[in-house]
This record gives structure tokens, sequence and C-alpha cells, in this order.
């Protein structure tokens, strides 16, 4: 219908006039434009405002506010926000300055106590509002890239029981440095690697350690850009690393409602941990257990229970599965469907029904989208 409707020719011809139309569209901005005047920082600031971005930290504008026509009520001034305040995070002026803030350039290990609180999520940045509505996949991204900076409260999930998928243990299934070294030359590797490792862990009962990605890939490098963000960089100094982010969806949870730690906050409780409660494991030396067998679905390769040890370490040592994967041996084809129909898959849901978890959808919907992932 639009495609018949020519407009007017008397708004076509206005339209053409460019002294009409910026009168239009500026009308007396121009005139109050001319009053403004530049307000220079409090420079004893400095330390606490945009510290890895300094050239942020300019300048900003103050208008003379009055009420048209009555000169005799009070004046007042108006202060102009500065562009970072209104930056969508962490779009815009924000994330080229966390870049900024996480290079090795920056200096980070040199710094004041004071300084070094912008490097999280070792730290946290006092925060009182944070602008994500330039975040366009919905809620779950947005938590995503929180839980990322850490500055996400767990207890905030216990408000929506039925969009989270979780073992609730202490238990973890943690991925050796030495997993990700062969077999990875796209996202939809690593997304494949995560599918895998995530599934593993609802399986064998325990809360998944995500690895970051690899320093130097050029793949990794693009994953962190605003138009892709499926990773980001938290961290300074050793800690430094590029975690990544579950595919997005506006309003479903996908794999952001499959609990999982990153591997930058078990550092943190990892010295707290006795060296008696961790065993270390080859990743090949686990196995589907044959259709006939009766029990846990997986096992050790040579039938026995895999170690009940609090966390439980994944190496690549011994090969691995199918595509060079350390656990490549783990088939996760049958969701590329996004449906339980698969001889594996049909194994898969009453294994995890048995063990009490609920809200599958959550499970399936985050296989089908790591399986089909183009990234």
């Amino acid at each position: 219908r639009f495609k018949k409707d020519k407009g007017s020719q008397e708004a076509a011809k206005r339209m053409q006039d460019g002294r009409w139309t910026r009168k239009q569209q500026q009308g007396d901005v121009a005139p109050a434009r001319q009053r403004l005047v530049s307000v220079k920082p409090d420079h004893s600031l400095d330390k606490v405002v945009h510290l890895c971005k300094m050239d942020s930290w300019g300048a900003v504008s103050a208008a003379p506010l009055r009420v048209p026509g009555n000169a005799s009520a009070p004046a007042a001034s108006l202060l102009l926000a500065p562009e970072w305040l209104f930056s969508h995070f962490p779009y815009g002026i924000f994330f080229p300055a966390f870049r900024v803030c996480h290079a090795a350039s920056w200096g980070w290990a040199s710094l004041s106590p004071l300084e070094q609180r912008l490097c999280m999520p070792g730290f946290r940045v006092p925060t009182v509002m944070v602008h994500m509505a330039g975040l366009r996949n919905g809620q779950w991204g947005r938590r995503g890239v929180m839980r990322a900076f850490g500055v996400w409260h767990e207890e905030a999930d216990k408000v929506a029981p039925e969009t989270w998928v979780s073992p609730r243990t202490d238990r973890l299934l943690v991925a050796g440095p030495d997993m990700l070294r062969a077999g990875l030359a796209s996202m939809s590797d690593f997304d494949a690697f995560a599918a895998r490792l995530l599934l593993l862990g609802l399986l064998l009962g325990r809360r998944v350690v995500m690895p970051p990605l690899p320093k130097d890939a050029r793949w990794a490098e693009r994953a962190i850009e605003p138009r892709h963000l499926r990773a980001i960089e938290v961290g300074c100094g050793p800690d430094k690393q590029r975690v990544w982010l579950p595919m997005p969806h506006f309003k479903e949870p996908w794999c952001s409602g499959v609990d999982f730690l990153y591997e930058i906050d078990y550092r943190a409780v990892a010295p707290s941990i006795p060296p008696a409660d961790v065993s270390h494991i080859a990743a090949a030396s686990l196995r589907v257990a044959p259709e006939s067998a009766a029990g846990a679905l997986i096992t050790m390769s040579d039938g026995a229970t895999p170690p009940a040890s609090r966390v439980l370490v994944l190496n690549a040592a011994g090969g691995g599965g199918g595509g060079g994967s350390p656990l490549g041996w783990l088939p996760i084809d049958d969701w590329k469907r996004n449906e339980w129909k698969g001889p594996f898959a049909r194994r898969v849901r009453p294994a995890l029904e048995a063990a009490g978890l609920e809200n599958l959808r959550i499970v399936r919907d985050c296989m089908h989208s790591l399986a089909t992932s183009r990234d």
C-alpha cells in the first residue's frame, strides 16, 4: 500500500528546500548553541574517571536555562551530559576504553590499587547505573556480559527457576589447559567444544568450568568485536583472557540458562581446594556406555565409574575423538534438528531426568544453538 502512496507534491517540493528543512528540524537550536559555555573537568578526579581512556574525560558544555517570555523568572544552568554518560554498554565509547584497560600497554601491574580497580572481574568498578539498551539480544545477553565481568549476583537467578538448569553442586568439571591446543579453527569449533563440555558436565552431575578462548587466534579476535560479541576480554596481567559468551537470543535463555563457571572465577577459588580433592584424567579415557549396559551413561573406558572427587580435570593426553577434539567421542549431531529424537539424544534425556534436572527444553535449545553454530 505504501508503493501507491506518492505523498504530497507540495511536501516533496518543500523537502527539497534545504533552508526550510533545517528550520523545521533545528528550530531555535542554533541561537541556543551560540550561548553554550565550556566547562572544564575537575582534574583532581582524574584518578577515578576513565583511567584507561583519559581523552574521554574532556570538557562538557553548559547552557543558561530560562523561562521563555518571563525575564523575571529565576535563571539556572543546564549541564549537557558528555557522550560517555549515555554510551551503550559494552558498545560505544566503553568498548575501546575497556580494550585499552586490558591491553598490556596500559601497564596495569605498575598502577596504584585505585587504578587497578578498573580491571574486572578481579575488582569491581563502582557503578551507579549501566545503559545496556544497545545490547540487542535481550535480557539473557545482558546477563551474560554482566556475568563475564563478575558483577552479576547469582541470587538473582533464583527468582526465575523455570529458566535455569543446574546440577546445584560444588563438584566441578575443569577443561585442562591442553584441551584447546588443537582442532579449533573457528568460533563454531569452540561452540561445538563448549556443547560437549556442558553436556558432559550435566551427565556427570558437575558444574563446568569454561576455558577461555585461545589468545592468538584470529577468529577469537573477531569474536570480541561488538558486531559479534561472542567473547569479551576480562582480567589484567597474568589473569587476562577472552571469555566465551553463549550464543545470544532475544528472549530465550539457550546456553545462558545452563549453569557454568568461567576459568577466571575458578582461579580465585582453586588455591583453597586441597590437592586431594582434585583428580586428573584424560578426556579420551571417558566413553559413552554401550546401550545394553545398565547404569550411568558416561563411564571410564574400562566401564568403571569416573572419579568422584570434588574437582575433575580433563586433559588432552592420550588423544581424543572425532575432528581432533579431545571430546569428539561425545556426539552432538542429534541436536541439529532441535529434538530429542536421535539415538544418543533419546538416551541423554532420561539420564538427565533421572539426575533430577528440570527445564530440559533449555538444554535442547542450548545444544541446538551450538551444534548448528556458523560463527
